[in-house]
């Protein structure tokens, strides 16, 4: 065994109460918590490590295109939808039903990229559509209040069975406590980081390892 993958095998060991057996491709019968993300951000291809526990069928992509910083960073903006929609067609392709929330317009109706649950190659022809449909130069609301207003007062998209993935390189205070409160309870939530070289990574106020994106 290599000294890579005995690191490896010792950080799940420590990590996680059940017994890791390796890394292999994902398959429709896995649970989304084991994904291996880091693998996933490196090859583009679902990776698990092996563990014996059940599985979520529906993922929600959270999605959040308001800068880091005072001015807009549309490299990393195009960057994050890029990574949307390449876990949705992931995912899809699984047969795990998918669902999305943006702070991101669309260029002619001007209102937010929210679309329902649904699974199959015309739903991810939506996903992609409606990706494809959003202006960076639009003004956004801050995702924090997005997700309060949607998650929190109107109860849309919750389901007990749902996981979170989060698509976020602004990680601010307020938006990390408002994902601590939608996600209250949900362990198996994934906060992918996209950044630039140098770029804060770390979630100081929610209980969420970030997996970072570097972009090149």
């Amino acid at each position: 065994i290599s000294v890579a993958n005995e690191v490896e095998r010792k950080k799940y060991l420590q990590e996680d109460p059940f017994v890791f057996r390796g890394i292999r491709d994902y398959d429709s019968h896995d649970s989304m918590k084991n994904i291996n993300w880091k693998a996933f951000a490196k090859t583009g291809d679902l990776m698990v490590n092996e563990f014996n526990e059940s599985m979520s069928r529906n993922v929600c992509i959270l999605l959040n295109l308001e800068p880091v910083g005072a001015l807009s960073d549309d490299y990393v903006c195009e960057e994050s939808i890029s990574i949307a929609s390449g876990l949705a067609q992931m995912f899809i392709e699984q047969g795990i039903s998918v669902s999305m929330i943006s702070n991101g317009c669309d260029y002619e109706s001007k209102e937010q990229t929210m679309i329902l649950s649904g699974a199959g190659i015309l739903h991810l022809n939506l996903v992609n559509s409606a990706l494809a449909r959003i202006d960076l130069k639009l003004s956004m609301e801050e995702f924090a209040d997005v997700l309060e207003r949607v998650i929190i007062k109107e109860n849309r998209y919750v389901d007990s069975s749902t996981v979170y993935v989060i698509v976020s390189s602004n990680t601010r205070k307020r938006l990390q406590e408002v994902v601590s409160n939608v996600v209250s309870g949900q362990k198996d939530t994934v906060w992918i980081v996209p950044h630039l070289p140098g770029m804060e990574t770390e979630l100081k106020y929610c209980d969420i390892k970030p997996t970072e994106w570097e972009i090149c």
